[in-house]
């Protein structure tokens, strides 16, 4: 073994360990670098769920990672042994081998004529095996031996915190997720949505395209929970949020405020009709009642329609004027769409409280004029 070139592949493997490389690519440089300084075949490295399902292979060309994922399939073989055990086991001659009475037949007849595998291992915790495969019988040296235990452990070393790190990540990103996210719909919540308008408005602006803002409202909802209950109330809005998604354009963002109250924001549009069109669209999907528990539940939805980008409102008076507009639509009877004039009134305290009444109250706190 040519120590100066196993100095500089170990040097190479100890930088690639420093970065933020994936899993995957960290095993895939394990194998490179063992191949490269070892006297064998081929590589392969097994990172294992349990004894019987691995999540990650790597392996030096097709032949070795069928190899090694026949030793899943046989539930029989080295690499599952040093994994299991934690010890490094070494098959010097598969002919001779009767510890593997499965899988050393299959290892021979596509050209195999040893293997050895070690452990990879961190503390207490087995992560997997790194295996090594000869064409013939072969008898490894101590020092041999050494290197790849020693390049399985400041392997596994890192692979452990880079588990680590990819699981705290994804709890973060399961995090943000819920936190940006109605829970009962799945759509972007309140946190969210002035992030979309405010990326609306930057398009519009480059675009030169007008944005609009739809503000829905669910008629009479309070009475959807009185009548039927908070269960199917849930329900309702969940169908509903299916219903107009349907219906509405792939790059149309659709996000929930709270209660019954929900907001369309339409990007791109050559014609202040255009957002007309969606909202025609978004009433007739809810011509057919929908059916929760067995109830039948008719909804209809009143939208107020308002204006943002060049020559137009702001995100915030938008969402305002479109708010106001829906009140209007209300007012008119519900089951229809209005857009807002931009220099409609506020209602005022007495019509508020009217229209308040058939808010959900359970589900929505108190909304601040003007605000999200």
């Amino acid at each position: 073994m040519d120590e100066r070139r196993l100095a500089e592949v170990l040097a190479d493997f100890a930088r690639t360990l420093t970065t933020n490389f994936p899993i995957q690519k960290i095993l895939d440089h394990l194998v490179d670098c063992v191949t490269d300084i070892l006297p064998v075949t081929g590589t392969g490295v097994l990172l294992m769920e349990n004894e019987w399902q691995h999540h990650f292979v790597a392996a030096s060309n097709d032949l070795i990672r069928r190899i090694e994922s026949l030793q899943i399939d046989l539930h029989e073989g080295p690499c599952l042994q040093a994994y299991l055990t934690g010890e490094a086991t070494a098959v010097r001659d598969l002919h001779k081998d009767t510890t593997f009475p499965r899988f050393s037949p299959k290892a021979i007849a596509v050209g195999m004529g040893a293997v050895y595998s070690f452990p990879l291992r961190c503390a207490e915790t087995r992560l997997g095996a790194l295996e090594l495969y000869a064409a013939e019988p072969i008898e490894l040296s101590p020092a041999e031996l050494s290197v790849a235990q020693t390049l399985a452990d400041v392997a596994a070393a890192y692979l452990f915190n880079a588990q680590a790190r990819e699981d705290a990540e994804a709890r973060l990103a399961i995090l943000e997720e819920e936190t940006l996210h109605d829970r009962l719909t799945g759509l972007p919540n309140q946190a969210l949505i002035r992030d979309r308008l405010d990326q609306a408005m930057t398009r519009s602006l480059r675009s030169e395209k007008v944005a609009a803002v739809l503000f829905l409202d669910v008629d009479k909802f309070k009475t959807v929970n009185d009548t039927y209950g908070h269960g199917v109330a849930d329900s309702v809005l969940q169908q509903l949020v299916q219903r107009v998604q349907h219906v509405l354009r792939n790059a149309d963002t659709f996000a929930r405020l709270h209660g019954d109250e929900f907001v369309v924001i339409c990007e791109g549009l050559d014609a202040p009709a255009r957002a007309e069109e969606v909202a025609r669209r978004v009433i007739s999907s809810l011509d057919e009642p929908l059916v929760a528990s067995g109830a039948i539940v008719p909804v209809r939805l009143s939208i107020g329609i308002a204006f943002f980008g060049p020559a137009h409102a702001t995100p915030d008076e938008a969402l305002h004027q479109a708010d106001v507009a829906m009140y209007t639509a209300k007012r008119n009877g519900g089951h229809r769409h209005v857009i807002a004039a931009a220099a409609e009134p506020l209602m005022g305290p007495r019509e508020s409280d009217v229209f308040d009444a058939h808010r959900d109250t359970r589900l929505m706190p108190p909304r601040v004029p003007g605000g999200l």
